[in-house]
């Protein structure tokens, strides 16, 4: 048990340095540019191409762009991305997932 329990803790410490929280994007970037730059590292397409799958009530810019702005207990959050830049990349990200 202990030893799964270490592997936890060290398989979080490695995806959460992965994730930049320092990050900030161009002001020409795109929410593709993002996404590749700042969330490819954890967040992988499948083999069908898409990113998530969501549950219906949270497939919408608002949601992810909450998720993106705060964090959640896996995902640090991004302070530095704007408003305007954090919908195109909630856009980027809504259209290349499902949703069940």
């Amino acid at each position: 048990m202990k030893t799964q329990q270490l592997l936890i803790i060290i398989s979080t410490l490695f995806i959460l340095n992965g994730c930049s929280k320092d990050y900030s994007p161009s002001k020409k970037a795109t929410g593709e540019s993002m996404y590749q730059t700042a969330c490819v590292q954890c967040h992988k397409k499948d083999e069908k191409g898409m990113i998530f799958t969501f549950d219906s009530e949270k497939a919408n810019v608002g949601y992810i762009s909450e998720r993106v702005k705060t964090g959640s207990l896996m995902m640090p959050k991004f302070p530095n991305i704007n408003d305007e830049q954090l919908s195109q990349l909630s856009d980027y990200v809504l259209k290349n997932s499902a949703v069940k």
